[in-house]
């Protein structure tokens, strides 16, 4: 009996290490398949819309997959396009009834900076890099 216990007590420390590694493995593996499919998902909705909107994917913890993604509010058809691609996308990768997939919307911060047209120049001090300048002393 005290050797088992004597065993029992010398292997608890190792396997307390081999499951803190397995946890950490299966934690890196699953951000690994979430930064994968994030790729894969930008890619795709650059591919159909050009830089319409860079999505943030992550799995869920009782499966499936969360998206949220920033869409311009005031283009409905921009929003229609988004929600097909990364249905159709989440269908390819898990099969026809991606039933775990939730996608979230939220609205996309007004950009601060007014278009600028190709030969307008930004306001502001012009800086004359190449000008040489020669400064003598008074003696």
């Amino acid at each position: 009996m005290t050797t088992v216990l004597v065993l029992a007590a010398t292997a608890a420390p190792f396997l307390g290490i081999a499951s803190v590694f397995w946890l950490v493995g299966a934690v890196r593996e699953r951000r690994e398949r979430a930064i994968a499919r994030q790729i894969a998902l930008t890619d795709e909705i650059h591919r159909e819309l050009g830089a319409a909107a860079a999505p943030f994917v992550r799995e869920r913890a009782r499966g499936g997959w969360h998206v949220r993604v920033a869409v311009p509010l005031d283009s409905p058809g921009t929003v229609g396009a988004l929600v097909r691609i990364i249905e159709a996308f989440f269908a390819s990768c898990d099969g026809a009834g991606a039933t775990g997939l939730e996608i979230v919307l939220t609205p996309r911060a007004a950009s601060r900076r007014p278009a600028m047209t190709s030969t307008a120049r930004r306001p502001g001090p012009s800086v004359n890099v190449g000008a040489a300048r020669t400064i003598s002393a008074a003696r």
